[in-house]
């Protein structure tokens, strides 16, 4: 998520660099961009933590199901 935002701000500010003045209009547009690839990161962030949890698990199933029972 970090490095969304991070990448985000820097489009941002190279854009705001190459257009000068910036054109509210294109504006509007690099924020869009930037929206979208923040909504990316956060989707992406969110799997990936989930998959980590789903990892997890069954990596802790498979350890309890190899250890022997005793009696």
């Amino acid at each position: 998520m970090w490095f969304a935002a991070f990448v985000s701000a820097l489009y941002l500010v190279s854009y705001a660099i190459v257009i000068s003045p910036p054109v509210p209009a294109g504006m509007f547009v690099a924020f869009k961009h930037v929206l979208v690839f923040l909504l990316i990161g956060v989707a992406v962030s969110a799997l990936s933590a989930r998959l980590k949890n789903t990892e997890n698990t069954y990596r802790n199933l498979f350890e309890n199901l190899s250890t022997p029972h005793s009696r």
